[in-house]
């Protein structure tokens, strides 16, 4: 068996095998007449085009494995973003602002020692009686044939005159305070007064900065809210100095007073005023701006809201289905005032118990926009003498400057920072943007216009005539 090679320029090289067999005389000669030569040829383009056929089979596997890769974790981004959008958090900002002026807070004032001692005598109640209403009995002598509660708290508490004997407002201290009460409430050109019944104080008295004054209080010490107090200790019916004097609150304007700590502890500032003593009080007041985010965290966005008067109208609305009448300081009631000692014994009664389980029955809503302040006693000094027999105390409050602390909420994810998540993970993975987009949106119009609104094509077995 030979081998022959035959190279050719230009051509590809083959190799011929043939089959032949060598006489006595060393001849080789053919082993069959018909035999043929058999010729395999190898082509080494077959052999490279095996190659990149087993390597393009390779990448595409791996193209579409990286593909599948990046379309799950798009999908998977796509849900976290959606997630976020349905539930965002909330971010919280802190600011320090600078005003020229800042609204003064409403001021509440009351007797320490309410009730005076002569008409408490008068109406055969002094024996129930200490600073305040003490026990549910305090009524049992009380004529109820010959007098009403309603006249008693009248005659027996303090008018707005003899708890407050001066007060302005700003620089001019010639502006007197309103003394004068028509109809619960008066007005003066800076300040307005109203007056409250209280189970605890008889009556007091609040006074507020009257809305969209033509020159707001200015800064300083000088230039802010001062009330002279008055009383009558002759009338006390507790002389120890501890149940004297008065008890004055700070609250926004919008809140109501309340007398119950379990309705408004959050709200009050509180501090007790001394015979004799003159305070001053630096104010600071703090902004807040929450987000509404029912159900868990509803908020009112009316600004006239008060949570206060909604806590006391759960609280009272609650209270009518348990008793038969009311107290006269109770307001906006559809029950009577008690007319005999064992209903107001009864009421007075349910209403402590009530009274201790009111955050358990009465959710209100708070406000989503409100004020807070905080006062700080700069000065306490006994500088008043008695006046006419009648003690005098006096608070001055102020701003020291106009910086404001502001606390904003706000979403922490919206529907600019999903579009531009969703976007960037688009472009990152699949490397899609919005001309791919609107370059897909055409190629499917072209092939809906081509198979919905083209021309059909006409039967050619069709005849026309």
């Amino acid at each position: 068996m030979t081998m022959a090679r035959n190279s050719t320029a230009g051509q590809h090289r083959a190799f011929y095998f043939s089959s032949k067999v060598t006489d006595d005389e060393g001849n080789s000669r053919p082993t069959s007449s018909n035999s043929q030569e058999k010729l395999v040829e190898v082509d080494s383009n077959e052999t490279h085009s095996f190659a990149y056929s087993c390597f393009a089979s390779f990448y595409r596997f791996l193209w579409i494995v990286v593909v599948i890769t990046c379309t799950f974790v798009l999908l998977l981004q796509v849900t976290i973003c959606v997630n976020k959008l349905r539930h965002p958090g909330i971010t919280t900002q802190t600011q320090v602002m600078f005003n020229n002026s800042l609204d003064f807070p409403a001021v509440t004032v009351c007797q320490r020692q309410g009730f005076k001692l002569s008409q408490l005598k008068a109406y055969n109640v002094d024996n129930g009686w200490s600073y305040k209403i003490r026990g549910n009995n305090v009524f049992n002598s009380f004529d109820f044939q010959t007098h009403s509660l309603e006249k008693f708290w009248t005659d027996a508490t303090y008018a707005v005159d003899d708890i407050i004997w001066d007060c302005s407002l700003g620089q001019d201290k010639r502006i007197p305070c309103p003394t004068e009460v028509t109809g619960g409430e008066t007005k003066a050109p800076n300040l307005g007064v109203s007056h409250h019944l209280s189970k605890q104080y008889g009556r007091c008295c609040t006074i507020f900065q009257l809305p969209d004054l033509e020159s707001p209080p200015e800064l300083g010490q000088e230039k802010g809210l001062m009330v002279i107090l008055e009383t009558n200790t002759s009338e006390y019916k507790d002389q120890d100095q501890e149940y004297s004097g008065w008890s004055v609150f700070v609250h926004p304007v919008q809140e109501k007073w309340t007398e119950f700590s379990q309705l408004g502890d959050t709200i009050l500032e509180t501090i007790q005023i001394n015979l004799g003593e003159e305070v001053t009080l630096r104010l600071a007041v703090s902004e807040y701006k929450t987000v509404n985010n029912p159900p868990k965290d509803t908020c009112m966005e009316d600004e006239t809201f008060s949570v206060i008067e909604c806590r006391e109208r759960c609280f009272y609305e609650y209270l009518e289905t348990r008793v038969p009448c009311r107290g006269p300081w109770v307001q906006n009631s559809s029950l009577e005032i008690c007319s005999n000692a064992t209903d107001m014994k009864k009421f007075l009664s349910e209403e402590n118990r009530v009274l201790g389980t009111i955050s358990d029955r009465c959710d209100c809503t708070r406000q989503c926009k409100f004020r807070r302040y905080s006062m700080a006693a700069m000065d306490r000094k006994d500088s008043l003498a008695p006046f006419k027999g009648l003690q005098r105390g006096k608070i001055e409050l102020y701003y020291p400057n106009g910086l404001a602390h502001r606390v904003t909420e706000s979403w922490g994810y919206d529907a600019s920072q999903f579009i531009g998540e969703v976007g960037g993970s688009l472009g990152l993975l699949l490397g899609m943007s919005v001309l791919s987009f609107l370059e897909i949106l055409e190629n499917i119009s072209r092939v809906m216009w081509a198979k919905f609104c083209g021309k059909k094509k006409r039967d050619p077995t069709q005849v026309v005539t």
